[in-house]
């Protein structure tokens, strides 16, 4: 008797971009490094790139930036990336 191989969950403790040994990627991927927010502009860094609402970065378009979270377009679809909940801090004046 065979037993069918367990379904790849989605483990929401494993950090962001990270893969399993043998794992295969489905297409592109993207991380949060930091958020921005002040007055006058919203900054992210992802991928490593400093983008703005408006830039491109691994093929899609930044469309929003909030304090937790950038959201992409990627082929007609929108995603959030967000940052990992420990490195979320605000600034006080």
């Amino acid at each position: 008797m065979m037993v069918p191989a367990a379904a790849q969950l989605d483990d929401p403790t494993r950090p962001p971009g990270h893969r399993l040994p043998g794992s295969k990627q489905s297409g592109p991927s993207w991380y949060v490094n930091t958020i921005k927010i002040s007055e006058h502009e919203r900054i992210a860094i992802v991928n490593g790139r400093r983008v703005r609402v408006g830039d491109t970065v691994g093929g899609a378009r930044v469309v929003d930036i909030q304090p937790s979270y950038v959201r992409l377009r990627y082929q007609q679809e929108e995603v959030a990336i967000r940052l990992v909940p420990g490195t979320i801090r605000k600034q006080f004046r």
